[in-house]
């Protein structure tokens, strides 16, 4: 079966679009929330894969995300570290071959919109010790930080549940593209921000706790995660744009 292009197309331009005009950035405030969500996911799960703790996750209106776990290993803080800016781009890149490999954009919708609930259910409301996670002041996890990660993420699931019900379905294609590219977008943009950051400052970021861990400059780490980024990046549109050439 031919897939059509036009969605992706369409949210090439649009994704392109928002850098340009003003306050560009509201218009995919929702989206880049959805992203950071799912950095923090990533660190979520990969603490599960490791046998390791998680104690919270949450999101800040700014952007930003912090999750609290308690590696059982250095190996398992390594990898729990590389999973973040990772998983952005792995699922960017997965929804966007799906979506236009003959995936159902309704089922990569719902599928999204259900992980985001479940992990600010489970790893934001209902967290082993989140009492002691949340007054755990030295790493910035607070009340609101919790509260406004319950709401946002609940209504990101919601119209993300929603939309995967559109009578139209080159509205859900589109959609389910502008997801995959603003995924893909905003986890170079990040990339680049903390390889900045490595250089000039001494910011706290995964890459500076991989340095701590591994003695590892963390330039390195952020070099890493854009050259595996643009590899996987480039290998999946690749791969969309030769089928039914």
């Amino acid at each position: 079966m031919k897939i059509s292009k036009t969605p992706l197309t369409l949210a090439i331009i649009a994704g392109l679009a928002t850098y340009l005009i003003p306050y560009g950035e509201w218009v995919v405030y929702p989206f880049t929330l959805f992203v950071t969500l799912i950095h923090e996911g990533g660190h979520v799960l990969m603490a599960l894969a490791t046998g390791s703790q998680v104690y919270s996750m949450a999101i800040a209106p700014d952007g930003s995300g912090l999750t609290l776990t308690a590696p059982r290993s250095l190996t398992a803080g390594i990898l729990i570290a590389n999973a973040g800016y990772l998983s952005a781009t792995a699922y960017g890149a997965v929804v966007l071959h799906r979506a236009n490999s003959g995936g159902n954009t309704r089922t990569l919708l719902k599928f999204s919109a259900l992980l985001i609930a479940g992990l600010v259910v489970f790893f934001t409301v209902f967290v082993k010790d989140w009492l002691d996670a949340l007054s755990a002041d030295g790493l910035n996890i607070n009340v609101g930080m919790k509260l406004f990660t319950i709401i946002a993420g609940l209504l990101i699931a919601y119209s993300l549940w929603l939309v995967s019900k559109a009578q139209n379905p080159d509205i859900v294609a589109f959609v389910a593209n502008f997801l995959a590219v603003q995924c893909i977008f905003n986890s170079l943009g990040d990339i680049k921000t903390v390889l900045a950051l490595s250089v000039y400052t001494t910011t706290h970021s995964d890459a500076r706790n991989l340095a701590e861990m591994t003695g590892i400059p963390s330039v390195v780490w952020a070099v890493g995660w854009g050259v595996l980024s643009l590899w996987v990046v480039g290998s999946t549109f690749r791969a969309v744009l030769a089928k039914n050439r």
